[in-house]
């Protein structure tokens, strides 16, 4: 996670913290340097007098959700924080919550519920199916929202799945900014529903608070989901074109049977490139 620079002023305080450290423990730095620098740059290096639980339960929650970090690890982000947030409070700054964090992580791990190991897992074509389903019943739209996005358009992380509001949506199809270049995304029937029933958030909000919603997909469903599980099941479902090599979701409506020319050979192509007489001789 931790690609962006941390300010002059954060660098300071992480290289007195690191020399603290060297001089009263002879442990490896270089985990715990890389689990503050994650918080601090999630934080967009707040004020640290003002940080607040949600700014931890939010961090938290975002690396057992975009990042799939498991049990063991995220004990660790707590114990690396706790520490460094220990040793802030000894330089004069106010940590409010640091009697609450290891409450924060109790939290954070009955809900997000994060494995024992780490690995991404598809789900079943029958899972996959009752999961979108229960949320259409509940009529959680935003949660449905977030997880076909996710989905169609191969979404790994919450930075990416901010930038799909009303702000950069017009006419069907998402006008999205990747490095100063502009991409299109059309979305799907199911996404256009979706966004009807006010599914799709209405502003840009924080990586944090998607993150935070997330966590909410396993009340739908038996099992714990991460953004991991979600690719692992595109990758399961999508397949590839053999005319124009897109890759389509494997449902009726984005496939039909092509005839060429003598009856003899068929093969089923995508309905939206190779269909509508866009067929490469």
């Amino acid at each position: 996670m931790a690609k962006k620079k941390l300010n002059i002023k954060s660098q300071q305080i992480l290289l007195e913290f690191k020399d603290y450290r060297e001089n009263t423990q002879n442990k490896n730095f270089k985990t715990m340097e890389a689990s503050i620098k994650n918080f601090l740059i999630f934080t967009n290096e707040k004020d640290i007098n003002l940080l607040t639980s949600n700014d931890y339960c939010e961090f938290l929650t975002k690396m057992v959700m975009e990042e799939n970090i498991n049990l063991k690890t995220i004990k660790g982000y707590n114990s690396y924080l706790i520490s460094f947030f220990e040793y802030l409070e000894s330089k004069g700054y106010q940590i409010q919550f640091l009697s609450s964090c290891s409450k924060i992580l109790d939290s954070v791990i009955e809900e997000c519920n994060p494995a024992e190991g780490k690995s991404n897992s598809p789900f079943s074509l029958a899972a996959w199916v009752a999961f979108r389903q229960n949320l259409e019943k509940y009529e959680e739209y935003e949660l449905l929202f977030y997880l076909e996005i996710i989905y169609q358009f191969e979404l790994s992380n919450t930075t990416q799945i901010k930038k799909f509001n009303y702000s950069t949506y017009k006419d069907g199809v998402f006008h999205i900014d990747e490095n100063n270049t502009i991409k299109s995304y059309k979305a799907t029937n199911l996404i256009k529903d979706l966004i009807e029933k006010g599914g799709m958030p209405s502003k840009d909000i924080k990586e944090g608070t998607i993150a935070y919603r997330l966590q909410k997909f396993r009340k739908y469903t038996n099992r714990k989901v991460v953004i991991g599980d979600i690719l692992q099941t595109r990758m399961q479902n999508f397949f590839k074109c053999p005319n124009c090599c897109n890759l389509y979701e494997s449902i009726p409506e984005n496939w039909v049977i092509f005839d060429y020319g003598d009856g003899n050979v068929k093969t089923l192509v995508c309905r939206t490139v190779c269909y509508e007489g866009k067929i490469n001789d």
